[in-house]
C-alpha cells in the first residue's frame, strides 16, 4: 500500500460495502463529515504545495540569472526529461505517470517564464498553433509579437524588432511548409531549438451550424490535412486559402456563411462555436516547428542540425552527400529541395541530420560534403524535440533544479577557425 492509499484508509472505514445487482462491491458514498475531513486535509495540503511552489520558483529565477550570467541557455530539455523519469521511478500511486509528466511541465514553463523575457515573433493573429508552440516553449513570461504571414516573422527577426521567432516548418501528414523552408534557405536565420506539436484541427462557425456555409477557410496546409472530411462532409463548398488559421477563425467571427480550420484555442478566442472536432485526415497529426534566433544551444547528445547544401549540376553530386553521411555514420532525418533564385531546374537542399556539429563524425562528414559541394551552410545545432516533451497537453520546456544534467557520451570536435561545427555560414570550394 502507498503512503497515498495509508492515509486514505480511515476515509474508506467510513464507507460502507454493499452489493450491486451482480454482486460486485460497491462502495457507498463516505459520510458527509468524513467528506469534509478530507476536504480540511486537501486545503492544508494546498497551502504547502503553494509554499514550495513559490521556493522552488526562487531558485529557478536564481538559476536563470546564473545561466545568462554565464551566457548559458535556458532552455534544457533533457534535463527535464532527466527529473521526470527520476520523479516517476518513485511510489506515486493512484496518479500515473503521464499525469505526473504534465504537473511538472506546468512547473517547467513557469520556470522558463521566471528565467527570461523574450520578444518573440510568431505567424499571427492570436489563436494560431505557432503561438501555442510558442507559449509551449517559451512560458508565458514573453512579448509575443504577432505576424502576418511567415516571411514578415521572418523580417522582424532580421530588423531586430523580435530576438526570437517560432515558424512551422513541416508537417506530419502534409510535409514540408515551404515559404519557411524558402526563407530558410535564403535568409540563414540560425535555427535554436525545435517544438513537436500535436495537432487537432476543428471546424468553427459562427454559431456551430453548418447551414448556408458557402466556404471553409483555413492556411493551406490544414486544408490539405483536412481534405478527406471536407470532401466527405463538404463536398460541394468552396475552399479558400489564407495566411493562418487564426486568421480564418477571426473572419468567421463577422460572417454567416464562412466555416474556418483551426484549433478549439482560436474558437475561445474569437467566441466563436466549434461544429466538428478532430477533422483532420490522421489522428497522430502533428506540426514541427523551428526556434530562430538567441544563443547557440549547447550539445545534448541528443541533438538536431540543419545545413543548406548548394550541389553543382554534375552526375553525382547529391550522391556524394549520402556517401559523406553514411560513412561518418551519420543519419539523415529530412531532405527539401527548394528551387535557386539564379536560374531554372538549379536547387538548394535544406538537410536535417542526427547529431551536434560539433560531434565528431558530423564535423567530419561536413568537412567532406564541403569539399564538393558549391556552398555548405550550417543553420543550427539544436536539442531534438523530446516525445514525452510534446505528448503531453500540458506541454514544455525549461526546469531549474540544482542537480547536474544528463551526461552523455557524445564526442565533440574542437572549434577551428575554418570548420564547419562553428560557423553559420560555410563555404565550401570545387
Amino acid at each position: 500500500m502507498t503512503p497515498a492509499m495509508s492515509a486514505a484508509a480511515p476515509l474508506l472505514s467510513h464507507a460502507h460495502d454493499s452489493r450491486d445487482g451482480h454482486g460486485a462491491a460497491a462502495l457507498v458514498p463516505a459520510a458527509p463529515e468524513a467528506i469534509e475531513q478530507r476536504r480540511t486535509q486537501i486545503d492544508a495540503i494546498d497551502r504547502r504545495l503553494l509554499e514550495l511552489i513559490a521556493l522552488r520558483s526562487q531558485y529557478a529565477l536564481e538559476i536563470g540569472q546564473f545561466k545568462r550570467s554565464v551566457g548559458q541557455q535556458v532552455y534544457q530539455p533533457f534535463r527535464e526529461e532527466a527529473i521526470i523519469r527520476v520523479l516517476c521511478a518513485q511510489p506515486h500511486e493512484p496518479v500515473r505517470d503521464q499525469q505526473i509528466a504534465e504537473i511538472w511541465h506546468t512547473l517547467f514553463r513557469v520556470s522558463r517564464s521566471l528565467q527570461q523575457t523574450h520578444r518573440v515573433a510568431f505567424l499571427g493573429p492570436q489563436g494560431t498553433y505557432t503561438e501555442e508552440a510558442m507559449h509551449r516553449y517559451f512560458g508565458t513570461g514573453l512579448q509575443a509579437v504577432a505576424r502576418e504571414s511567415i516571411d514578415s516573422v521572418f523580417a522582424a527577426l532580421a530588423c531586430g524588432d523580435a530576438g526570437r521567432a517560432v515558424v512551422p516548418i513541416e508537417n506530419s501528414t502534409e510535409g514540408a511548409v515551404t515559404q519557411t523552408v524558402d526563407c530558410l534557405v535564403h535568409a540563414h536565420a540560425r535555427i535554436t531549438g525545435e517544438i513537436v506539436l500535436p495537432v487537432t484541427h476543428c471546424l468553427l462557425t459562427r454559431d456551430g451550424a453548418l447551414d448556408g456555409i458557402e466556404c471553409v477557410a483555413a492556411h493551406p496546409q490544414a486544408l490539405a490535412q483536412c481534405r478527406l472530411w471536407l470532401d466527405a462532409h463538404m463536398p460541394g463548398v468552396r475552399r479558400e486559402a489564407v495566411a493562418s488559421n487564426a486568421q480564418a477563425a477571426q473572419r468567421v467571427a463577422g460572417s454567416t456563411d464562412c466555416a474556418a480550420i483551426a484549433g478549439e484555442a482560436a474558437a475561445r478566442h474569437y467566441g466563436i462555436a466549434v461544429a466538428a472536432r478532430a477533422i483532420q485526415d490522421r489522428a497522430d497529426n502533428r506540426t514541427r516547428f523551428v526556434v530562430l534566433g538567441g544563443p547557440e544551444p549547447q550539445a545534448t547528445g541528443h541533438d538536431r542540425t540543419s545545413i543548406v547544401v548548394e550541389l553543382p549540376n554534375a552526375v553525382g553530386a547529391l550522391a556524394s552527400v549520402f556517401e559523406a553521411f553514411a560513412r561518418h555514420r551519420v543519419s539523415i532525418l529530412w531532405l527539401e529541395p527548394r528551387p535557386q533564385h539564379n536560374g531554372p531546374w538549379t536547387y538548394l537542399f535544406l538537410i536535417d541530420v542526427l547529431g551536434h556539429s560539433r560531434d565528431t563524425n558530423l564535423a567530419a562528414a561536413l568537412v567532406q560534403i564541403g569539399q564538393s559541394a558549391a556552398r555548405v551552410a550550417l543553420l543550427g545545432s539544436y536539442p531534438c524535440a523530446t516525445n514525452a516533451a510534446q505528448v503531453s497537453s500540458a506541454d514544455s520546456q525549461e526546469v531549474s533544479s540544482d542537480a547536474p544534467p544528463q551526461e552523455t557520451e557524445t564526442r565533440t570536435a574542437p572549434a577551428t577557425p575554418d570548420g564547419p561545427d562553428v560557423r553559420p555560414d560555410v563555404h565550401g570550394s570545387r
